[in-house]
């Protein structure tokens, strides 16, 4: 038997390329097509999903394969610098910073739908900074409307303990980027691993209390977030390590726009617990129906609390410190019946992590 892990294919309707940004710089995208045979011809909307800082766009496949079951054709991506879309030797080699992710990534994926599909609706699904992008994109009125899930003012005050301490954004974070060359997040805990300039860029957003829309770089582009008027439902989570309830409505509330806010208490829902990052994992599918309305048509209906039994969550404190693998060694339950394709053919290591519910930590490890 070969030492080499033999890749897994993805399923036929997974399709990965590689897409030239205006200034010549080279991302990671994947189409996730519909399942409905008649899509190209039906009234149904194209969705963007735009992640989270260093969460890889493979993250959200087994979610977005959901949407793909609901008739809905799906385009994801890595931003530069991230996972298969960082082209440099190391991440140390990497210049860009967060401004270029939404003034030259999301307007070339942007762009890619709208030459495919000329006439549909495209919905944008931002996740943590994803959606903090949407707004400063030059064609951002292609968008239809967008949803956001944990997009937060990130104000160090209006974060949780500990991002809330102030040395950790004037003296911690910078100075250990500066010293190895780049923001390494995913072995401090914080987030995930980014280039310098991204972090100088966050770091001088996160202790202005109008955080990017404070920035002189931004306001240069002509106020984009003020003038974005596209209606927005906004989800927050009680236990989301980074984004407060208070904090998203305080980014959402610099809107033009009609924002609905949605905020849910996985404990009191006995839920499994979600963070920042973990609506896209499969045991949180029975909330996935509850986002389909406004996706389709716009409208968003009163969710309803899934049946769950109470089940044990896994925090950070349950991942061996003594393994040898970055990924907890745990056993993972029956796959999802309409999932288990995409599931099967995603790496173990993913697999793993979405059986653990995608903490932030881990996923940025992929």
């Amino acid at each position: 038997m070969s030492s080499k892990k033999q890749k897994r294919k993805l399923p036929e309707n997974i399709k990965k390329f590689d897409l030239k940004c205006n200034d010549g710089y080279v991302i990671a995208c994947t189409w996730i097509e519909s399942l409905e045979k008649d899509f190209d011809t039906n009234d149904k909307p194209v969705v963007i999903i735009a992640g989270a800082t260093a969460v890889p766009q493979k993250y959200y496949y087994i979610f977005s394969s959901y949407l793909a079951e609901n008739g809905i054709t799906v385009f994801t991506f890595d931003w530069r610098g991230s996972s298969e879309s960082l082209r440099e030797k190391s991440l140390k080699e990497n210049k860009s910073g967060t401004l270029d992710w939404g003034k030259k990534d999301l307007p070339a994926c942007i762009d890619k739908i709208r030459e495919r599909y000329p006439e549909k609706e495209i919905v944008y699904i931002g996740n943590s900074v994803g959606g903090h992008m949407l707004p400063i994109a030059p064609n951002r009125d292609e968008i239809a409307r967008a949803i956001t899930f944990g997009v937060q003012n990130a104000f160090f005050r209006y974060c949780p303990l500990p991002q809330r301490y102030f040395m950790l954004w004037t003296i911690l974070y910078p100075t250990m980027s500066h010293y190895y060359g780049y923001y390494f997040g995913s072995s401090v805990g914080f987030v995930g691993n980014c280039s310098i300039t991204s972090m100088i860029e966050w770091r001088k957003w996160c202790i202005s209390n109008h955080y990017l829309c404070g920035d002189d770089k931004f306001n240069d582009m002509g106020e984009y977030v003020y003038k974005f008027d596209k209606p927005v439902l906004a989800i927050s989570f009680e236990d989301d390590l980074y984004a407060t309830k208070e904090g998203v409505k305080f980014f959402h509330d610099y809107f033009s726009s009609n924002v609905i806010y949605e905020h849910i208490n996985s404990r009191k829902e006995k839920l499994p617990r979600i963070g920042h990052v973990g609506f896209f994992g499969p045991r949180i599918k029975p909330l996935w129906s509850f986002i389909l309305p406004f996706i389709l048509t716009g409208e968003h209906t009163q969710r309803s609390k899934p049946n769950y039994k109470p089940i044990p969550s896994f925090p950070y404190s349950h991942i061996s410190k003594n393994s040898s693998s970055t990924t907890p060694n745990i056993s993972s339950g029956k796959p999802q019946p309409t999932l288990s394709s995409i599931q099967s053919s995603l790496p173990l290591e993913l697999q793993q992590i979405n059986t653990i519910n995608n903490s932030y930590f881990l996923a940025s490890r992929l």
